[in-house]
């Protein structure tokens, strides 16, 4: 990343109120239930998680982690309203940040994407492609069907 484009990007361990800046497809304020928020708090706190913000504006950009699951490593991703405009920066942040996990952690990364109006122009899948996912089929989830993307890491020294 050049120096004009890591200036342009600052990230910090997230806190689970940052979510409440995130927007959906349409880039309409993301609307919590209190459950909903609870887990999403949860992922937050029990996961390596990073709020990536304008360094400008101080915009949310978005907020990403990794969660364990018994057999995988899963990716989240809430998205803010500076992601479109920052969307190449945000992968190349979010991209060396998953590797250098994924390396540490070894095994199978997994992150699901729920369609969109979009397809696979959305940020999830558009950060899956960039760091090296593979698309591998659909599976279903308390908030519908949504397509999965692997990936594997070597964990480091092995």
């Amino acid at each position: 990343m050049t120096e004009a484009r890591a200036a342009e990007l600052a990230w910090a361990p997230a806190s689970a109120f940052d979510l409440l800046e995130a927007v959906d497809d349409r880039s309409r304020a993301t609307r919590w239930t209190r459950g909903r928020f609870g887990d999403m708090a949860a992922q937050v706190a029990g996961s390596w998680a990073v709020t990536v913000r304008e360094v400008e504006t101080g915009a949310l950009v978005c907020v990403a982690g990794l969660w364990p699951e018994a057999d995988h490593l899963e990716v989240w991703l809430a998205v803010g309203p500076a992601m479109r405009r920052r969307l190449r920066p945000a992968l190349r942040v979010l991209g060396a940040h998953l590797e250098r996990l994924g390396r540490a952690a070894g095994g199978e990364v997994r992150l699901h994407v729920r369609p969109g109006p979009a397809g696979d122009r959305v940020a999830g899948a558009r950060l899956a492609a960039w760091s090296g996912f593979r698309r591998d089929g659909e599976a279903a989830t308390p908030l519908g069907p949504v397509a999965v993307w692997r990936r594997s890491f070597v964990r480091d020294g092995d």
